[in-house]
C-alpha cells in the first residue's frame, strides 16, 4: 500500500503550478474566458432586476412598520419584486448549469496533465465536451447532492441526539461527523479517477484510497489554510481599494446608485481578478488530488 507524503505533495500540488503556470493558461485560457464572458453577460442582463429589488426592499425596510409588520404588507412587498426576482432564479439556475459545463471541462484537462502529462498536444484552442466531461459531470452532480444530503442528514441527527441524550449527543455527534468526514476524504479522489479514464466507480475510488484518509486531509488541511489565507488578504485588498475610492462613501451616502456602483470599471476588475484568484485556489485542489491519484495508480500499476 502507498502512503501518500503529506508534504512533499502539499508542496508539489502548489509547485506543479508555478512550473507550468503558461501550459495551464494555455489549455484552460479559452474556458475560462467563455465562462466570465457568460456570466458577465447574465449579469448584466439581470442588473436592472437586482437593482428594483435592492430599492423595493431598502423602500420596505425604511417604512415605520411600528415594530409589526403586516401580513397584507408582505404580500405587496413580495409581489413587486416577483417578477425581477423570478428572473434573477431563472438566471442563477443558468449560470449553474455553465458552471457546471465549464468545471467538467477544467478539471478533465488539468487532472490529465498533473497525473498523466497530457497537454492536449501543444494545442492553445481546447474546448472539448465529449464522453469524459460528461462523465464529470455526472461524477460532480453525484457528489455534489450526494454530499449535500448527506451533511444535511448528518446535521439534522446530530441535533436531535444532542437534544434527546444531552451530553452524550456530542459523542454522537463526534461519530456521526468523523464518518461523513472519512467518506468525504475517501470519494473526492472520484474526480481525477474520471478525468483519467478511471470510470464512474466510486467502489474503486474507496478501495484504492484505503489507509491514507488522515493523509488526503492533512494536504488538503494544508492547502485549505494557505488558500484560505491568499483569497482573505486579496478580499481585504479589494475591499480597502472600494473604499479608498469613495465607491462605499457614495454608495451609502445615495449620491450614486447600486448600478453605477456595479457597472463601474472598478467593480468589474475588481470582480474579474476575485473570479481569476477562486479559479486559482480551486486548481491548487485539484492538483492535489491529481497528484495523489498519480501515486495511488502508480501503485497499483507496478504491482501489475
Amino acid at each position: 500500500m502507498t502512503l501518500i507524503p503529506v508534504w512533499k505533495t502539499s508542496i508539489a500540488s502548489v509547485a506543479v503550478i508555478v512550473a507550468h503556470l503558461g501550459t495551464w493558461f494555455r489549455i484552460s485560457w479559452l474556458i475560462v474566458m467563455l465562462y466570465l464572458i457568460a456570466h458577465g453577460l447574465m449579469g448584466l442582463l439581470v442588473l436592472d432586476d437586482a437593482t428594483i429589488i435592492y430599492e423595493y426592499f431598502a423602500s420596505f425596510i425604511a417604512q415605520d412598520h411600528g415594530g409589526n409588520v403586516d401580513p397584507e404588507e408582505i404580500m405587496a412587498f413580495a409581489q413587486q419584486i416577483e417578477e425581477p426576482a423570478n428572473r434573477l432564479t431563472l438566471v442563477n439556475l443558468l449560470s449553474m448549469v455553465l458552471t457546471l459545463v465549464a468545471a467538467s471541462q477544467l478539471l478533465v484537462i488539468w487532472c490529465r496533465f498533473v497525473a498523466m502529462g497530457d497537454d492536449v498536444g501543444g494545442r492553445w484552442w481546447v474546448f472539448r465536451l465529449g464522453a469524459l466531461e460528461l462523465e464529470m459531470m455526472g461524477a460532480l452532480v453525484i457528489l455534489g447532492l450526494g454530499f449535500s444530503v448527506a451533511w444535511v442528514l448528518a446535521f439534522t441527527l446530530s441535533v436531535f441526539a444532542v437534544v434527546a441524550l444531552d451530553a452524550a449527543g456530542y459523542v454522537v455527534m463526534s461519530i456521526v461527523f468523523t464518518g461523513l468526514f472519512v467518506l468525504t476524504i475517501r470519494l473526492c479522489l472520484l474526480i481525477p479517477q474520471v478525468a483519467c479514464d478511471g470510470g464512474l466507480d466510486p467502489g474503486k475510488t474507496w478501495r484504492r484510497t484505503e489507509g491514507n484518509t488522515w493523509r488526503i486531509f492533512s494536504v488538503a488541511l494544508n492547502l485549505g489554510f494557505i488558500g484560505f489565507v491568499v483569497m482573505m488578504l486579496c478580499l481585504a485588498v479589494s475591499g480597502l481599494v472600494f473604499y479608498l475610492s469613495g465607491g462605499w462613501t457614495d454608495l451609502m451616502a445615495g449620491t450614486s446608485k447600486p448600478q453605477d456602483v456595479l457597472t463601474s470599471p472598478l467593480v468589474i476588475t475588481l470582480g474579474v481578478l476575485s473570479s481569476l484568484i477562486v479559479v486559482a485556489a480551486h486548481l491548487v485542489i485539484v492538483s492535489m488530488l491529481g497528484l495523489i491519484h498519480a501515486q495511488l495508480v502508480q501503485e497499483e500499476t507496478s504491482a501489475v
